[in-house]
């Protein structure tokens, strides 16, 4: 099970950081769907600030929005924050 999360996680940071590299992604709507209970939205704004795609790279944030969206039951998010911590 562990293994299917780590590859789970890999699968999705991979496909966000190409996705955020391809297509300009509007971190204001995608912040503003995370503020109202998006997981996948909070993920995303993790995964920028982790990689610093479209905003200054901070640890420090993309801590708190992934903690954000493993509290709504993102698992990928669970997996990059014991990676992280």
């Amino acid at each position: 099970m562990k293994t299917f999360l780590s590859l789970a996680f890999l699968i999705l940071t991979v496909s966000a950081s190409s996705a955020a590299e391809e297509v300009e992604i509007d971190f204001d709507k995608t912040k503003a769907a995370c503020d109202n209970g998006s997981g996948k939205s909070c993920f995303m704004i993790g995964v920028m600030y982790q990689h610093g795609l479209g905003v200054d790279k901070d640890t420090e944030k993309a801590i708190v929005y992934f903690k954000i969206a493993c509290d709504l039951d993102i698992p990928a998010s669970c997996g990059v924050l014991k990676n992280l911590n």
